[in-house]
């Protein structure tokens, strides 16, 4: 599932602080963005904003929200808000990867 979620040209993201990185990618009317916490402690939390937003021209809509973290070690799959290009507040738990993405095809539907 990452992998298909992240396909497409890299772009910018900063998702600063020790412990953390990120990647994002963008491919024709779809992004991905993964956040990686991989301090053993600290969970990181706020909302992301986004500058290639696909979905429609309000910059309101969902986008998917996928976690692997001690709480869901298979993954779990949920939807997250965006209302004006900014998504609403999303956690990253110590130790964990979280993949926000979207793709035109499944118009942000998780």
């Amino acid at each position: 599932m990452a992998g298909q979620t992240m396909e497409g040209d890299q772009v910018s993201c900063d998702f600063a602080g020790d412990g953390a990185i990120s990647l994002a990618t963008k491919k024709g009317g779809g992004f991905g963005v993964m956040l990686v916490n991989y301090d053993g402690s600290a969970t990181r939390s706020g909302t992301v904003g986004l500058s290639h937003w696909p979905v429609n021209p309000t910059g309101s809509g969902a986008i998917r929200r996928w976690e692997i973290s001690r709480a869901f070690p298979r993954g779990n799959l949920t939807a997250l808000s965006v209302a004006g290009g900014v998504t609403s507040a999303t956690t990253v738990p110590p130790r964990s990867v979280v993949i926000l993405a979207t793709d035109a095809s499944s118009r942000a539907t998780p």
